[in-house]
């Protein structure tokens, strides 16, 4: 057995036993086997070859934590120091040596054992002594401590990732500070006063340690100001202490010694949040300071600032000034406040007068929640208000829409059941019935029978939007009382499968179909302290009759708007005030308003060449540490000699990467910008492939992320869509595909369902104190749940005799011995007992029967007199109350059964929801992200999962479509651990979506509010610098790839002057049976209204151009050279996509087949096949024609949806046509850029163009359009076959009359070739004809002509003799 060195007490590893080890050659290592590190490095004994049984590559992350320590000797090394009642002075130095090297080296299971070990007794012993120990600069013998050699460790110890980060040991983590600050700071004062002193020693001229790399001064004084900010953080008290300021500006002295180093900007980070924590960091709002500055005049006549900033003081109980306070949803009093103030709403204005807070990190959070909070909040609160003001005038007659907030009334709700949710981490649920809306009723009404009608409700409710999963409703009750839901659980029609597995109908008429004249629909209260009003609604129905339905309340729904839409952002923001807005990063460029006057607080100006006019954005941290390089190989097309790197010192040039990789120019210059720059934004023009630069910049970051620890990548997007369509992207790039990790449930890829949290997270190891955690909570959630079953059943009866004895025996024992006798005593002193039936005596005793003797000698005017029941209870004497008086203090004690009933629902759903979050929010769920190279989410799924994704450590975010994106939403992505943030998309194209039109930059008003102002277009026009002269830069891509150049000219010459066509569009071929690639069809015909009967109905629509895009659509169809997707149809209006799509689904063609399509599906197993009919078969042309649907070949969307898609024709139908020259949707820029860059090959417009003309962009391109003859009253087609023929239409049967088939009117003429007839259809495509020849060959085929309406050709595949099959598709005729 080997022993260490002579000398060393420990060993050669510094082991507390000795060092012994009983491996005699050089065994593999277990930590770098199964982890893929090894915090002894090269100094490790063991091997760190990997063995073909590794899970591991070496470069792997921990994917599994295991439940088998392959090193355990230094852990329980360990343990056995933590035993020690003192450790001297070199043992202390081993101890936290090895105890970080356990931390950085160790499976998760060993991490958090010595996490819980530090937060026991023993630990709490050895942390105390470390916060209570005087350290020196310099060691001074044995028995001393020093404080680079022990001190310093200690920091890092208690700093250490692994203990900040842990979800699991939060409560552990809290005791480990809890003791080291210690009573009233009695430690913590004194320690970090000490660490501040040494720490500054080291820039006096007598600095012992001159020969210190500033590297390590650096990383010290990070982990001073970590453990200060935890100390600050975890102790409610310390930030009061004065004692504290002074630490602190000794920490930001220190600072300054380190200048723009790694370990500088670090330690920078830190320090900001110890400051915002002690209220010293100028950021921090002062209000009596912004008071000071403003005249009362001004301030009281310019701006009614918010709850007690106001002069007028608040104007209900949820106007505060701090946005922590106020609640997301509106209160009651806020819903019928009356003051006749409006409600503050902050604008984006830089005037100190405009806000209650000064210029700032907090303002942008204070003005983006209360913008935010209006746009959804706000509309529930003016739509509610509105309904009682219409009821109070006419409670008969029930308002069908308020403003512009859709709402959705239902009348008669009655409070059917409450229940626990079916699966167990739902809480509870509300079954409620309510009157079928009045459309329904219409289809009973017009139905032939019982069984018809029940297919139109089903029919109606199953595509209607109404009442959606996830939908806010608010409940409004005769006392003008607001609780509001969301939708747990829609239902149709109730089915489940029996034990044969077919389905069945359950629970008869709870849906919202089955019943005529009631529809059933499943809530979940939102605020479980509003459940008090709910019961006692429950209750007061209980005890109404069926003819009292005037008393019953109203539900109203606000159609689309999703609580889990906007909650989890709001509560975000909120979240991010409290805990200090030093967890942003960037806030020097997100705010620049809040840097000082002075010129060093401001981003200095770029020197480089071509930078003039725009600010320095620093480095990525990661990438400041010196002799660091990026490793772009892998975007490389081949192969290079030296490797193609990247460095902040030594940049890659943009030849090199337009001669090594498929990048344009502009590309490769927003790449090098997006890996230089800590906050970049890369502006994409349409067809420019900013997309591809994304995901090149993702394949960079992934294959250096090991060497620079980047963690995961949080990939972030507005919607599930354009999430989904990157991570595929993403998958497709390389061969070796990323681990990906999916968060959030609304994905439609079926490539991503693998990939989701929930399912990733199952295969991932759960460690023992995990394991104990996970139980624990789950049988506090059963206990949870079964004590919510009897709570519900209690609710849902009355109150019997029974409850109010067994309230009585516990609350008041005395009552019920007097009442049900065996207790109580009489006034002689004697137990009173009575032969009584239970049942009876409260009614008994309520009526004054069987009264006791005592009775014969009370006042008979006694009977008159009445007393308040707190009175006679505090008499004790149930004997003297009147029979009046008895009833009182029955109903008295019936309240208080109640109320207690209600109180013990709320804490339980409250508890509830706390420990759903904590299993939804695990270690093991953490550490899973953790390991993943990639995750992908949507910025609501981020906010909704805040806690878990801020306790990672991520460096690099990228945000796709970053100009759809609300500023606050993007602020949520901006977890406090991100370095570097790309935020990619194109300002010019459609902003973010707002319910609200008065605070969007479309409007007149909405200009001074802009909310639909993404972060990003903010960013392109902010002004830094102390003169304001300075922009922020960014990358605009100058090559777009998608649109024919006379396409691109629309947008080139009206928004992109830079931009230009990649060679390949010039050589796009032009559209079959169409003169021109590009034209305006121009009319007058009038738009239609909507219909107001139905507020999802309201859009706008227009019939000719429904009729004429629909004809168009089947013009081109009939060309045959157009695939499934090929050509789309957009529109602003979803009323015009709606009617778009009925008109479509009635059109039937002959289409151009799919190769995948299984022609038996269609004509099912009774084809009489022949094989002598195979040399017949052969001869079939090899492209198949089948009957369809239009819609299904054509894709039709509204043109916000068709951002970031495009196809190869699209036709546009405007909508719009009246005398007042009224736009609407189209009149932004912004969004007749997306129209108008969509199309590869041809786009064609159907629209007004008076209409159009005043808006300035639509008269630039019409003028454009007129210029290249591409503007007209009639649309030009042309024949394929007869190109010299003249062919216009202006109307819709236009097409029947002069390119019936899709050619011309004359007759196609051309032989068919199997049996040399002539063709007698009109002209038409190769396809149509080819059709004509198989209908001809196919009706010779066969004389079963029961099948010839379903044959018109045949196509044989031949397989080898060894496996024959015969596959015979039959496509119908038109």
């Amino acid at each position: 057995m080997r022993r260490g060195k002579r000398g060393d007490r420990y060993g050669a590893r510094g082991d507390f036993n000795g060092g012994r080890n009983t491996n005699t050659q050089k065994d593999v290592c277990r930590f770098f086997q199964n982890t893929g590190r090894c915090g002894y490095g090269e100094s490790c004994r063991f091997s760190h070859e990997m063995t073909p049984g590794s899970n591991l590559s070496p470069t792997s992350p921990q994917t599994t934590s295991g439940t088998f320590d392959p090193r355990p000797r230094p852990y329980e090394d360990f343990r056995k120091a933590m035993t020690a009642r003192q450790l001297a002075p070199s043992q202390a130095a081993h101890f936290l040596t090895t105890t970080l090297t356990l931390l950085n080296s160790s499976t998760s299971d060993i991490t958090q054992k010595i996490i819980r070990d530090l937060a026991s007794e023993n630990g709490l012993r050895h942390i105390s002594r470390f916060a209570e120990a005087q350290y020196t600069l310099e060691p001074s013998g044995l028995q001393s401590m020093d404080f680079w050699t022990h001190c310093v460790p200690f920091l890092k110890l208690i700093t250490h990732e692994e203990i900040r980060s842990s979800l699991v040991l939060e409560r552990f983590v809290g005791t480990i500070y809890n003791v080291l600050y210690g009573h009233s700071g009695v430690r913590a004062i004194p320690f970090f006063k000490m660490v501040a002193q040494h720490l500054s020693g080291y820039l006096s001229p007598s600095n012992l340690h001159k020969d210190m790399k500033l590297e390590d001064f650096g990383s010290a004084l990070c982990a001073a100001a970590a453990a200060f900010y935890m100390t600050l953080n975890i102790n409610q008290s310390a930030p009061l202490q004065e004692e504290f300021t002074t630490v602190a500006a000794s920490l930001r002295e220190c600072h300054k010694l380190t200048g723009h180093s790694y370990t500088g900007r670090a330690a920078d980070n830190e320090i900001r949040k110890v400051e915002q924590k002690l209220h010293i960091a100028e950021s921090i709002p002062f209000m009596e300071t912004i008071k000071a500055e403003i005249t009362p005049y001004k301030y009281e006549k310019e701006y009614d600032l918010p709850g007690e900033s106001s002069v007028y003081g608040p104007r209900h109980d949820n106007d505060k000034a701090n946005i922590g306070e106020i609640d997301v949803l509106p209160t009651k009093d806020e819903i019928l406040a009356s003051s006749g103030r409006t409600e503050y709403i902050p604008l984006k204005d830089y005037d100190p007068l405009a806000h209650h807070l000064p210029p700032g990190l907090n303002r942008v959070l204070d003005t983006q929640f209360r913008l935010l909070r209006e746009d959804t909040s706000g509309q529930l609160r003016d739509a509610v208000h509105f309904l009682l003001q219409s009821l109070a005038r006419n409670p008969n007659q029930v308002p069908r829409k308020h403003g512009g907030t859709q709402t959705i009334i239902y009348k008669n709700v009655w409070l059917e059941e409450f229940k626990p949710a079916d699966r167990d981490l739902d809480g509870l649920q509300i079954d409620i019935s309510f009157d079928q809306p009045q459309h329904i009723i219409g289809l009973n009404v017009r139905s032939r029978s019982p069984a018809d009608a029940f297919n139109s409700r089903k029919q109606w409710w199953e595509f209607c939007r109404y009442l959606q999963a996830g939908s806010l409703i608010c409940l409004v009750d005769p006392q003008n009382n607001f609780t509001f839901f969301t939708v747990a659980e829609r239902e149709v029609e109730r089915v489940h499968k029996n034990t044969t597995g077919e389905y069945e109908a359950t629970r008869p008429n709870r849906t919202l179909a089955e019943d005529p004249d009631r529809a059933f629909v499943t809530l979940k209260i939102v605020d479980p302290l509003c459940l008090n009003k709910v019961i006692r609604e429950y209750h007061r129905q209980c005890a109404l009759d069926d003819k009292d339905i005037a008393l019953l309340p109203y539900l109203v729904e606000f159609p689309g708007l999703l609580f889990p839409s906007f909650e989890p952002i709001l509560k975000f923001l909120q979240s991010i005030t409290s805990d200090g807005t030093s967890r942003v990063p960037f806030s020097k460029l997100i705010a620049p308003e809040g840097n000082t006057g002075t010129a060093n607080s401001h981003p200095e100006a770029d020197d480089s060449p071509g930078a003039a006019g725009y600010i320095q954005v620093d480095p990525p941290l990661y990438l400041a540490k010196e002799n660091v390089s990026l490793d772009l190989s892998c975007i490389a097309k081949n192969p290079i000699e030296g490797g193609l790197t990247h460095s902040i010192n030594n940049p890659c040039s943009v030849e090199d990467l337009l001669k090594n990789t498929t990048l344009d120019k502009g590309q490769a210059e927003a790449l090098i910008g997006g890996l230089t720059k800590e906050l970049v934004l890369i502006q994409g023009p349409p067809g420019t492939g900013k997309s591809y630069v994304g995901l090149q910049i993702v394949r960079v970051l992934l294959s250096n992320a090991a060497k620079f620890k980047l963690g995961p990548i949080v990939c972030v997007t507005f919607t599930n869509h354009a999430l989904d369509q990157f991570l595929l992207e993403l998958l497709a790039m390389g061969p070796k595909k990323p681990r990906l990790i999916r968060l959030g449930s609304r994905s439609k890829a079926p490539e991503l369902q693998d990939l989701r949290l929930r399912n990733v997270v199952l295969s991932f190891d759960s460690t023992p104190v995990e394991r104990d955690h996970t139980r624990e909570l789950r049988d506090k959630l059963s206990e949870l749940k079964a004590e919510l079953s009897v709570l519900c059943e209690g609710l849902s009866k009355e109150l019997t005799w029974w409850k109010l004895k067994i309230f009585l025996e516990e609350e008041y024992p005395h009552f019920h011995g007097q009442i049900f006798g065996g207790r109580g005593k009489g006034s002689d002193g004697f137990t009173l007992v009575t032969h009584q039936k239970e049942e009876h005596l409260i009614d008994n005793w309520c009526r004054l029967k069987h009264l006791s003797p005592d009775w014969k000698n009370i006042d008979p005017n006694f009977f008159h007199h009445q007393r308040s029941v707190e009175d006679l209870l505090a008499e004790g004497d149930l004997r003297l109350p009147n029979s009046q008086e008895r009833w009182n203090i029955i109903e008295h004690w019936k309240e208080q059964i109640q109320h207690t009933h209600i109180t013990q629902l709320s804490q339980n759903m409250i508890e509830f929801n706390r420990i759903k979050k904590q299993l939804d929010n695990g270690e093991r769920e953490r550490r899973c992200l953790q390991s993943a190279q990639v995750i992908g989410v949507t910025t609501t799924g981020l906010a909704g999962h805040a806690e878990l994704l801020r306790n990672l450590n991520a460096k690099v975010m990228i945000c796709e479509e970053a100009g759809e994106v609300l500023e606050a939403h993007t602020l949520t992505a901006l977890l406090p651990s991100v370095e570097h943030a790309i935020l990619i998309g194109d300002h010019q194209q459609l902003r973010p979506h707002i319910a609200n039109y008065s605070l969007s930059m479309e409007s007149r008003e909405g200009k001074q509010y802009a909310l639909d102002e993404s972060l990003f277009e903010r960013l392109t026009r902010e002004r830094y610098g102390v003169n304001k002269e300075l922009r922020f830069p960014f990358s605009t891509l100058d090559t777009q790839r998608r649109m024919h150049p006379s396409i691109a000219n629309l947008v080139r010459q009206t928004l992109y002057p830079k931009l230009q066509d990649f060679p390949n569009t010039h050589v796009y071929p032009g559209i079959d049976g169409m003169k021109k690639r590009l034209y305006w069809l121009n009319h007058n015909h009038l738009e239609a209204g909507g219909d107001k009967s139905d507020p999802q109905q309201m859009s706008k629509s227009n019939d000719y151009e429904v009729e004429m895009a629909s004809a168009l659509v089947k013009h081109l169809i009939k060309q045959g050279c157009n695939g499934k997707g090929d050509i789309a149809v957009i529109t602003p209006y979803l009323g015009q996509l709606k009617k778009l799509r009925q008109r479509l689904s009635t059109m039937v063609e002959i289409l151009v087949g799919e190769k995948d399509e299984e022609a038996l599906d269609l004509v099912g197993d009774d084809l009489p096949i022949q094989l002598q009919n195979v040399q017949t078969l052969a001869k079939l042309p090899s492209e198949q024609a089948r009957k369809g649907q239009i819609l299904n070949e054509v894709r039709v969307s509204t043109v916000d949806n068709f951002q970031g898609e495009e196809a190869k024709i699209i036709i546009v139908s405007l909508v719009r046509c009246n005398e007042a020259q009224k736009v609407g949707f189209l009149k932004t820029s912004n969004r007749v850029n997306v129209l108008l860059s969509r199309a590869k090959h041809g786009m064609y417009i159907i629209g007004s163009a008076d209409t159009a003309r005043c808006i300035p962009m639509w008269s630039d391109v019409l003028s454009m359009l007129a210029k290249d003859d591409n503007l007209g009253d009639s649309l030009p087609l042309s024949c394929p076959r007869h190109p010299e023929l003249e062919i216009s239409v202006t109307e819709p049967d236009d097409f029947l009359r002069f390119s019936p088939e899709g050619g011309c009117d004359l007759r196609c003429g051309k032989r068919l070739s199997d049996c040399g007839h002539t063709c007698a259809s009109k002209c038409h495509s190769e396809m149509l004809h080819n059709a004509m020849f198989v209908e001809s060959h196919a009706q010779n085929a066969w004389s079963d002509r029961r099948n010839y309406n379903y044959l018109v050709g045949i196509q044989l595949r031949m397989f080898p003799v060894t496996k024959l099959k015969i596959q015979v598709r039959f496509v119908a005729g038109g």
